[in-house]
């Protein structure tokens, strides 16, 4: 069967595909800019003084070279614009698919974190998502681990609320995992939410198991922070007024 021609470039359709599925939009404009000023080149090189260096056949053949250059620059014109279109036509439906998976991603993760198990959840989530190797892929889970303690010391030392170690980690937790997921395929967000954590919290017990001791010293903390932070915060001694009239 023969290659059906687009009348806009005058380029086999398949051709103008594989062009499309190799440059961008920006190369396509870049390339057309060689072009641009290569053919001006050639023209002022073919009308100025030093066209008197040619043969009138190879004036000819010249200028020819200057329409055919010209006549490729405006294919790629329109080659970038088609690109530019689609270009602008994928983002669109690639903000629509983050948007989507966010929301689904949000309603799915724990939050508040005004309760241990709320916490706890959290980090074994973590560790389940971790071993399949979507979040934070370039830790271990003892580095992991190390890191959320950290941010717990200095966070306590400042005498804050442990609250926002867990709610940057579920920040961090949701931004890598909507990016991972976003380029997956799928019809309904919620669904492939649903199908991914089903299989996630499949090791949530396993990999509560497997961390024993930082679960432990979570556990100890967040009984710290409900307690009142008794044994974190510092208690200012009451100043002594007796003897003052």
């Amino acid at each position: 069967m023969a290659s059906r021609k687009n009348p806009l470039l005058n380029l086999d359709s398949e051709k103008l595909m594989d062009l499309l599925r190799v440059y961008r939009a920006d190369d396509l404009r870049a390339e057309q800019r060689k072009l641009t000023t290569a053919g001006n080149q050639l023209a002022k090189l073919a009308s100025g003084p030093m066209s008197a260096l040619f043969s009138p056949e190879e004036l000819a053949s010249l200028q020819q070279t200057v329409a055919l250059v010209r006549s490729v620059s405006q294919r790629v014109e329109h080659a970038k614009e088609i690109k530019a279109r689609r270009e602008e036509q994928q983002a669109r439906e690639r903000a629509e698919k983050e948007k989507a998976m966010h929301k689904a991603l949000d309603e799915r993760l724990p939050k508040g974190f005004d309760q241990p198990q709320q916490c706890i959840e959290l980090v074994t989530l973590t560790l389940a998502l971790q071993s399949y190797r979507v979040v934070f892929e370039r830790r271990t889970a003892e580095e992991f681990g190390e890191r959320l303690k950290q941010d717990i010391a200095r966070q306590t030392a400042g005498g804050y609320s442990v609250q926002g170690v867990f709610n940057l980690l579920r920040h961090d937790v949701l931004q890598q995992l909507r990016d991972e997921m976003v380029y997956r395929s799928w019809d309904s967000a919620p669904d492939f939410v649903q199908e991914v954590f089903a299989k996630v919290e499949a090791r949530q017990a396993e990999a509560a198991r497997n961390n024993g001791q930082l679960i432990d010293y979570l556990q100890a903390q967040l009984q710290i922070e409900q307690s009142g932070n008794v044994e974190r915060l510092p208690v200012k001694p009451k100043r002594n007024t007796e003897g003052r009239k």
